[in-house]
Parts: C-alpha cells; sequence; structure tokens
C-alpha cells in the first residue's frame, strides 16, 4: 500500500486552479512580449519611413539648389543667368512670348511659395527655351497672394515690374533669393535689390506697386483664380490661344511633367 493519502476533490480542484492560474500568467507574458516586439516592429518601420523621407527631401533639396545658376561677384545672385534666359523674348504686362503663339499657358503663383520656386528653378528655363523662345506657347503668370501679408506685397511688385515689361526676370530673379515665407523678408531694401538685378527701374516700381492699377491686377488675378477653382499654388490653365483653357495639374514640377501635355495642345493647335 502506497504512503502518499489520495487527493481529495478539494485539492484536486485547488491544484487545477493553480495550474490555471500559471498557464494565464504565461500566455498573459507572452502576449506582452508579442505586443511589444510588434510596437517595436512598427517604431523600427516608423524610424526607417522618417530617414527614407529625409533622404528624399534632402535629394530634392539638394537637385533644386544645384539647378540654380549663380556667378561670383553679382550684386544679386542669379541676375546674369536670369537676364540671359529672357534676352530677346517679346513680353508685355503679365505675358511673355510671341502674341500669336498657337498655345497659352497660364500660371498662377505666390511669390513666397516654395513649390512655385521648385518649378521656377527646375522646369521654367527649360520649358521658356524649348517651347516659348521658338514661338509655341506663350506664358502668362498671374500673382497671387494666398500665404499671408508679405505674398501680397510681392505680388503688388510683380504687378509693378510688368508695367516696365519686365515681370518675368523680376519673379523668377525673386525665386532664385526667396526667403522662408513669413519671415518678414519681403522689405524694400530686398523688393528694390530684385528690380535692380532684374533691370527693373526701381523709382517706377515704388510707384507702381502703391498704385490702384498693381492692386487692381492682383484682384483680377484673384478673381480669375476662384473662376477656375484653383486653390493651390502653383496651378496652370493650358489650352490653345484665344480659346477656352482647362486646368493642367503636373504629375510633378519637373520639365518631362509638362512636355507631354505642351506638345498634345501644340499639335491640336496646329503649331
Amino acid at each position: 500500500m502506497s504512503g502518499l493519502e489520495p487527493e481529495t476533490k478539494r485539492e484536486r480542484r485547488a491544484r487545477a486552479r493553480e495550474e490555471r492560474r500559471e498557464r494565464e500568467t504565461a500566455e498573459a507574458a507572452a502576449a506582452l512580449r508579442r505586443t511589444r516586439l510588434a510596437q517595436l516592429g512598427v517604431l523600427a518601420v516608423a524610424a526607417a519611413a522618417v530617414v527614407a523621407l529625409l533622404v528624399v527631401l534632402l535629394v530634392n533639396d539638394n537637385s533644386t539648389k544645384s539647378k540654380i545658376k549663380t556667378v561670383a561677384g553679382e550684386a544679386v545672385p542669379g541676375e546674369g543667368y536670369v537676364n540671359a534666359l529672357f534676352a530677346g523674348i517679346p513680353e508685355q504686362g503679365l505675358a511673355l512670348g510671341n502674341p500669336q503663339a498657337p498655345v497659352t499657358m497660364d500660371e498662377f503663383a505666390d511669390l513666397q511659395c516654395p513649390f512655385c520656386r521648385q518649378y521656377s528653378v527646375q522646369a521654367l528655363a527649360d520649358l521658356v527655351n524649348q517651347y516659348v523662345r521658338p514661338g509655341k506657347v506663350r506664358m502668362v503668370f498671374h500673382s497671387l497672394d494666398f500665404i499671408g501679408n508679405d505674398s501680397h506685397t510681392a505680388a503688388l511688385a510683380a504687378q509693378a515690374a510688368g508695367q516696365q515689361n519686365r515681370l518675368w526676370p523680376f519673379i523668377e530673379l525673386w525665386y532664385e533669393n526667396q526667403g522662408t515665407e513669413n519671415s518678414g523678408y519681403v522689405t524694400d531694401a530686398f523688393i528694390n535689390k530684385i528690380a535692380q538685378g532684374a533691370g527693373v527701374n526701381v523709382a517706377a516700381l515704388t510707384s507702381a506697386r502703391r498704385s490702384p492699377p498693381a492692386q487692381t491686377a492682383i484682384d483680377d488675378a484673384n478673381a480669375l483664380a476662384t473662376a477656375n477653382n484653383v486653390n493651390s499654388t502653383p496651378s496652370f490653365l493650358l489650352g490653345r490661344s484665344g480659346g477656352k483653357p482647362t486646368p493642367f495639374q503636373p504629375s510633378s514640377l519637373t520639365t518631362g511633367a509638362f512636355t507631354g501635355a505642351l506638345n498634345q495642345v501644340i499639335s491640336r493647335s496646329g503649331g
């Protein structure tokens, strides 16, 4: 006969409860480990995404900066490049290019907008040389004031430069020297520096940007933007000259994102 007493029903229940508690404790610990591992995985993925984004931003920023054409000793960085870019191309008010060009592209932009600068630096020169200079496309600039009070001041200055038929060198040189939005960099001194570099008469610009016609031009630009559901910058309209243009949203702000649409409209327009 064994020396062990048989378990009573109460003892069996107590042992079963203890075993269940041990299993539950082990399962809870395992679940906690799985949760922590999952959280660490999410954090690792998020960290990798942040690093990837920073790399993309850095590459884009560097590629943008690499396209700025400056020469040592210039009074205004980029002035030589800008004036050479537009030399010999007809300008009239807001428009750049041959008035008889078969296609017109309207641009709505804010001079403080960093994305507008990106388009200007990455794509504009190629488009001017490939389409505007040969007389295939006429560009029209509409200066908006979306971002803040400095945007309004900048828009008035651009309109005033347009009264001297020097709007395009003015805005391109502005983008070459653009500061951080709403940082207060848009001062009279900054505007005058850009005007001088772009071949604009400073005294005439100072007077014109405080005149009713400059404000009227901004009001007209805002009204046209509203009529075409423009709610971001830069935005574009594209169409046959003299016809009703349609909104065009490029896939990126690089030259290649514009060429297909421009070639298509030129072909349809007989250009």
